[in-house]
């Protein structure tokens, strides 16, 4: 089974779009897609199981929604943590992921 993970692509330094892939079975293909929110669009497989949710703009989306569709569909394997870079510092929160290490902070290598 494959691991949870979130792309990210931006533009001009600022959330475009999203896909977060969810945990699926060796061999799983999207069969069909369904909007399941304005800008919130998931790919299930055959036998329904959603395989991703591509997010159209990010910087829109707030977490209670996305949580909200993540249980909708049954999505499974799926942390507030995976989710922390669709927002980076926005209202508060801290992403490491979004952190930009200088030279002097890497270390000894």
């Amino acid at each position: 089974m494959s691991a949870t993970f979130l792309e990210v692509t931006y533009r001009h330094g600022r959330p475009f779009a999203a896909f977060l892939r969810l945990p699926r079975g060796p061999g799983a293909r999207v069969d069909h897609t369904r909007e399941v929110r304005p800008g919130m669009v998931v790919d299930f497989s055959e036998d329904d199981t959603p395989l991703g949710l591509e997010i159209v703009d990010p910087a829109t989306a707030d977490e209670d929604t996305l949580l909200g569709v993540l249980t909708e569909i049954r999505a499974s394997g799926v942390s507030r943590g995976d989710l922390a870079p669709l927002w980076g510092n926005r209202a508060g929160r801290e992403c490491r992921l979004n952190r930009i290490v200088r030279p002097a902070e890497a270390g000894p290598e």
